[in-house]
């Protein structure tokens, strides 16, 4: 069996409190069909996504996550920003944009390395650091006037504690994933 895996940073439940506050004020912002909202319990930030992985391979993502971890302490990651993205053309996500950091980025090249390491894939994608709070549908927003597209663009100043990294599995399903910790480790 194959499980669809990523590894993430997940906020503490007072930050997913706040950053959930922000997404019901933005939620208010928009008709009900326009926008699929963040569960509050699906709030995360991604690292890197893996893909899907053969059950018989997940002691090797557990080692591999262990190993990237080793030389790494906590950090803070900073986010300045509430915005579409992309920010030009049709959006497809409101998020919140955070600032790239050497302690993000040194994290991912770590995470990649143990993965290699252990005879594993990922996907090689650049991922901008963010919170997404809704996917829009573009064909429903395509319905609206352009003046009846909500101004969402705030600046912001939250900072997230980063602990740990988790392991986690996506099972897609209709409307929403759901998304399961499958490990975690501490920084």
């Amino acid at each position: 069996m194959m499980k669809r895996v990523f590894f993430s940073i997940n906020p503490s439940d007072e930050d997913r409190d706040f950053i959930f506050r922000i997404l019901s004020e933005k939620k208010d912002l928009f008709p009900l069909d326009v926008v699929r909202w963040v569960r509050k319990e699906n709030i995360y930030i991604t690292l890197l996504f893996i893909g899907l992985i053969k059950e018989d391979k997940m002691s090797n993502l557990f080692v591999a996550m262990k190993k990237a971890v080793e030389k790494i302490k906590s950090f803070t990651l900073v986010f300045d920003k509430i915005c579409y993205h992309p920010q030009k053309g049709v959006p497809k996500l409101i998020w919140i944009k955070g600032e790239e950091s050497s302690s993000i980025s040194f994290l991912r090249e770590e995470l990649k390395k143990a993965l290699v390491d252990e005879g594993l894939k990922f996907i090689e994608e650049d991922l901008l650091l963010h919170i997404t709070l809704g996917r829009i549908k573009t064909w429903e927003l395509k319905k609206m006037r352009r003046e009846e597209i909500p101004q969402i663009e705030e600046e912001l100043s939250f900072s997230l504690q980063v602990d740990s990294v988790f392991l986690m599995e996506s099972i897609l399903k209709k409307g929403s994933p759901d998304y399961n910790i499958l490990n975690s480790v501490s920084l």
